[in-house]
């Protein structure tokens, strides 16, 4: 009885290009159907074009005129906060139980104008540019039960609240350290998670008129 051959390299060589060869229609379909069409349609959402003219390039004007602009979406947006209001059910991991930190805008500019005059220190040619990375946050964790209850409160009407328990990987607490911001520039968090979010609230309102 005869045992296993032992292939050449031509066969080799032979037995993998044409596996390869298999490969070859999938591959094509992939990059020309997939591929191409994904990446020509990102280019031409930061582009003018219609089907007479060459696409202008116009960068993220599109997007802009959207956000500002577009009456459907600026529709879409007050479906989805009526879908809200309605009682859309709010999921609360750990059964509400999170704690997380909330940093209102005016907080974060107030500190960001601060450092725009505040160069760091030069550490010489082999540090490179002076740099300096600080966090910027509140510093103070919420409970999410507390951040829902006074939006009930500013939007006057109950939450509908879906339990959940702990997420895999999740943690219950999280928050910035802040102590370097405070320590260089003396930053410190002034609004508060009930003022920030009626001013939050009340700005939506308005802007969106709902």
């Amino acid at each position: 009885m005869n045992g296993p051959r032992r292939l050449s390299l031509w066969e080799i060589l032979y037995c993998t290009a044409a596996g390869y060869g298999f490969l070859v229609p999938w591959l094509i379909g992939f990059l020309g159907l997939t591929v191409g069409p994904m990446v020509f349609s990102l280019y031409l959402a930061f582009t003018k074009y219609n089907l007479f003219t060459e696409p202008e390039w116009i960068g993220f004007d599109n997007f802009v005129r959207m956000f500002t602009e577009d009456p459907n979406y600026i529709q879409s947006v007050q479906i989805t906060l009526v879908y809200v209001l309605v009682g859309t059910p709010i999921k609360l991991f750990n059964h509400g139980r999170m704690r997380r930190d909330f940093t209102y805008i005016d907080d974060v500019t107030r500190v960001v104008s601060r450092l725009v005059d505040q160069v760091p220190a030069d550490g010489g040619p082999a540090a490179g540019a002076p740099a300096k990375v600080y966090n910027v946050g509140n510093n103070h964790p919420e409970e999410l039960t507390h951040v829902v209850a006074i939006l009930e409160q500013e939007l006057g009407r109950a939450a509908v609240r879906e339990m959940l328990p702990m997420q895999p990987g999740d943690v219950t607490e999280t928050f910035a350290d802040v102590a370097e911001l405070m320590r260089d520039t003396g930053f410190r968090p002034q609004t508060s998670i009930e003022d920030g979010l009626r001013n939050f609230v009340t700005w939506y309102r308005d802007y969106h008129r709902i």
